[in-house]
């Protein structure tokens, strides 16, 4: 943050090194209308998977961040958690999502799994974390 700051500083206050004769305005070569050409593409295609897919993940997202406040207070109250103990959960469930994304999903691309099969799959391991989740109060 500090050296973000001097640059700041110095692009503010000290004066412009080029020569004016030689200075030219920017002008972008980019045609902002086909960035939004792959949204408007999924947008219409209604009768595809994918829309159909980004809404189950959607619902299921939604589901998944109510039943882990639920969870915390059930693991807060009845597995006596403290701070340090949801720490060290969520930096296990953060971990196994990295190793999941980086290495399972590309297995699984390698593969030639449908997008189908790595919808169910990554269903399946949320269901077992949430199943783990549940049993955490059992352990010594």
């Amino acid at each position: 943050a500090g050296l973000e700051l001097v640059a700041a500083c110095a692009a503010a206050f000290l004066p412009e090194s080029l020569p004016a004769n030689q200075r030219r305005v920017y002008r972008s070569s980019l045609d902002r209308t086909k960035i939004l050409e792959p949204l408007r593409a999924l947008i219409q295609n209604q009768g595809g998977a994918l829309p159909k897919l980004a809404a189950v993940r959607f619902f299921r997202n939604l589901s998944a961040n109510g039943t882990l406040t639920v969870i915390s207070f059930f693991l807060a109250s009845l597995g006596h958690f403290s701070d340090a103990d949801f720490g060290e959960l969520f930096a296990i469930v953060g971990l196994g999502g990295i190793i999941g994304q980086v290495f399972v999903l590309q297995l699984f691309l390698r593969l030639g799994c449908s997008e189908h099969v790595m919808l169910l799959v990554a269903i399946s391991f949320g269901m077992l974390q949430m199943i783990g989740f549940l049993i955490i109060p059992s352990y010594p």
